[in-house]
């Protein structure tokens, strides 16, 4: 009659009730169910940091591994909560830092749930002392260079290490606690030491009080002991000095460690201690107001040395100029001491050690009076010799000879010449000796023979002036002997003998033995008509040329005639006429093989030029009166052009032929007009024009072709004939050789041919 505790149920599902009458066995499902659900505990995360830290530290961060997003994490000290719980992130947790002792563990809820975790593990804080704190004592100050001042701690504990600093800088290393007071030694670098003690086992540390203070007192400054040396007896002695000074120091004189004169306040300079005569080692030494004492650099040595022993300059004397001189010496010398010779106040070469014995300082060539001074070579003391040497010197005079001839060195074969001398500084009794040839001929001061051609005639002259240098003179003639020629000439005409009338022609000669300046006279029919090596004129037909030479050579026989030139002079050239014939060869489709063409010319002159052209375009090479061709095509114009090379101004012809079908072979010359085109001017110098009608009244295209007689092109262009008229400059570009140029003018069908002439 009262509820059913059916109890506590772990599986998950939907419970039902089932209920059944035990008597009768009649069962019913009772209304509703009953759900069972098992909630997950929060995830078990791992606790770290902890661990101990120095009294008056930070402390130390307590913290988990890893967090669960929506999870509250409760930190606990023993069972004490601290502070308020942390909300999981789903990554590490950090508690903060934890100052208090103890050990720390946390607990996760689901607040949802409710459902609780403690997080594996815990961690534990302690707090380690830090070092009793003693006192930094010592310090104080003392002189630089001296061992400094000691630095204490009043107390010390065993296990601490005890480092002392010099502001922020180690100063050596630390020192072991040993329950008494610590000595960090003698310091010698000025500044404020302070103390800082570390516990071995834990590490804290702790700042000791007070610290200890050096100063270091600078020493006088150190200058410099200047001055000294050795003098010469009975000299002022050696000055002392000290480089430099401070106002507030005073210096004392120090001669062999024993104080010599009155102290002396620094001034800011140079501080002079006097002269000194007693030998011995001079020392400074400076105190400063802090009784600070410091010895000057270096020292001042003074010693007294002897001067050099007196002996006698000996020597000197005249001499020839240019000799060797004459001696100068000294009567005596001592070893360790050097002898200076001086010519009035200049030194000459360098000091001569002494001997022991008599000393020479050579041969002297510089006039003047000469005298010496000894210098002890350790010391430097100098003491004059007695007494002076005088060098003179007597001027030297310099012989000479020379030959002298009427006929000078060139004469004519079979000429009788006579030699004469002129002499300077002979002396009352001077030699000669005449030689011809390095055979001696003759010793008086004349000479007289008929020479041959490069004879040597010498003359030597002996001096007996006095100091004549060299003693004797020389003097040589070559002679030239000239042979006895008669001379030559002839003569040639450029550019002939035949010429046209008009031209100008050059006679040019050509001579032996005219001499230096050989003259000419030049006669046309006998008449006088020019006096230079050539001579051009205008000639009339019969003229005849000759030239007189009259030789400039001094051994001339006569005078010299040339040949005759006799003048043939032309009026005009002659215009060649060219007529073309061919003989065929085999002809087969159209074209004719080995045809040979040959061109007959009248009035072509001594010389006749050819050049051969196919359809207008010249044949490389084909330049000789007959033409062999083995390709001509029915219907080829050949054309044969002809200059008859007159010297009167070349004339040309040309003939044309049209090839044709063996069996029809009768040739016509081909009139090729293009209209009345003309080349002007002609000749030229390679600017001309091309003008005229092409007997037509419509535009029409022309082709220009020029080459020269090898056939090789110089120039080629296409010009519009405007309304049929052709108007066209040509300028050829490149500087041609003058000479006969063929010039093409093509139009249609038609063609013509001019040649051109290039005079530059």
């Amino acid at each position: 009659g009262l509820p059913v505790d059916l109890g506590v149920e772990t599986f998950v599902g939907a419970y039902t009730v089932v209920a059944t009458n035990a008597t009768t066995g009649c069962s019913s499902n009772m209304s509703d169910s009953a759900v069972v659900s098992i909630n997950p505990l929060p995830s078990l995360d791992t606790m770290t940091g902890g661990g101990s830290y120095c009294a008056g530290g930070a402390g130390l961060h307590v913290a988990l591994n890893s967090s669960t997003t929506g999870i509250h994490y409760q930190l606990f000290r023993g069972t004490t909560p601290v502070g308020a719980p942390f909300t999981g992130t789903g990554g590490a947790l950090d508690f903060g830092t934890q100052t208090v002792a103890g050990t720390y563990k946390a607990v996760a809820t689901n607040t949802a749930t409710g459902c609780t975790s403690n997080m594996v593990g815990t961690v534990s804080v302690a707090v380690n002392a830090l070092p009793v704190v003693y006192n930094v004592i010592g310090g104080g100050s003392y002189c630089a260079g001296g061992t400094g001042v000691l630095v204490k701690l009043d107390g010390s504990d065993a296990g601490v290490n005890y480092q002392l600093y010099r502001g922020t800088a180690l100063v050596g290393s630390a020192l072991a606690g040993t329950g008494a007071s610590l000595s960090f030694g003698l310091q010698t670098t000025a500044g404020a030491y302070t103390v800082i003690a570390t516990n071995g086992t834990t590490t804290c540390s702790q700042n000791m009080t007070g610290s200890a203070s050096i100063t270091i007192n600078p020493l006088p400054s150190a200058y410099t002991v200047t001055g000294g040396g050795s003098y010469c007896a009975g000299g002022a002695g050696e000055d002392i000095s000290l480089s430099s000074s401070d106002a507030g120091v005073t210096y004392r004189l120090y001669k062999d460690s024993v104080a010599t004169g009155s102290p002396v306040a620094g001034s800011g300079s140079l501080i002079d201690f006097g002269m000194h005569t007693a030998a011995g080692n001079y020392t400074v030494v400076a105190t400063n107001g802090s009784g600070c004492v410091s010895g000057m650099t270096s020292s001042a040595t003074v010693s007294v040395n002897a001067l050099p022993a007196v002996y006698t300059v000996t020597g000197g004397g005249s001499y020839c100029a240019g000799s060797a001189g004459v001696a100068v010496g000294l009567s005596n010398s001592d070893s360790f001491t050097n002898y200076q010779l001086y010519n009035a106040t200049t030194a000459l070469g360098t000091a001569v050690a002494g001997t022991n014995t008599t000393l020479s300082f050579g041969l002297e060539t510089l006039a003047g009076s000469y005298t010496v001074v000894a210098t002890n070579a350790s010391s430097g003391c100098m003491s004059n010799m007695a007494g002076s040497a005088t060098v003179v010197i007597t001027p030297t005079v310099v012989p000479s000879v020379t030959i002298s001839s009427g006929s000078g060195d060139t004469v004519c074969a079979g000429t009788l010449v006579s030699y004469s001398l002129a002499t300077a500084n002979p002396g009352s009794t001077p030699t000669y000796q005449w030689k011809l040839n390095d055979s001696v001929v003759s010793l008086g001061t004349a000479f007289s023979y008929v020479p041959a051609n490069g004879d040597q005639v010498t003359i030597t002259m002996v001096s007996s002036a006095t100091c004549a240098v060299p003693a004797s003179a020389t003097d040589t003639v070559v002679m030239t002997v000239r042979a006895n020629l008669t001379p030559t000439i002839s003569i040639t005409v450029s550019p002939r003998d035949t010429v046209c009338a008009g031209k100008i022609v050059t006679f040019s000669s050509s001579i032996t033995n005219g001499g230096s300046a050989p003259s000419y006279v030049w006669t046309v029919g006998g008449t006088p008509s020019g006096t230079a090596s050539t001579f051009s004129y205008v000639p009339t037909d019969g003229d005849v040329v000759f030239c007189t030479l009259t030789s400039s050579y001094a051994c001339i026989t006569g005078t010299a005639g040339s040949n005759d030139i006799h003048m043939n002079v032309q009026a005009a050239g002659v215009t060649p006429t060219v007529n073309v014939t061919i003989k065929p060869g085999v002809y087969v489709a159209g074209v004719v093989y080995n045809d040979t063409l040959r061109a007959d010319v009248v009035g072509g002159g001594i010389d006749p030029s050819y050049q051969w052209a196919i359809n207008g375009v010249p044949v490389v090479g084909a330049t000789s009166n007959t033409f062999y061709e083995n390709n001509l095509s029915v219907g080829d114009a050949v054309t044969c052009y002809v200059v008859n090379n007159n010297p009167c101004g070349p004339m040309t012809a040309s003939s044309t032929i049209i090839v044709s079908v063996p069996g029809n072979v009768a040739v016509k010359a081909v009139v090729a007009n293009v209209g009345d085109i003309q080349v002007v001017p002609n000749p030229n110098k390679g600017v001309f024009m091309i003008k005229g009608s092409l007997g037509t009244t419509v535009d029409e295209e022309v082709s220009l072709e020029m080459t020269d007689m090898l056939g090789q092109i110089i120039y080629s262009s296409k010009v519009l004939a405007t309304n049929g008229e052709l108007n066209e400059r040509i300028q050829l570009v490149n500087a041609l050789a003058n000479g006969m140029y063929i010039l093409s003018v093509r139009s249609g069908n038609e063609s013509k041919v001019f040649h051109v002439v290039i005079e530059q």
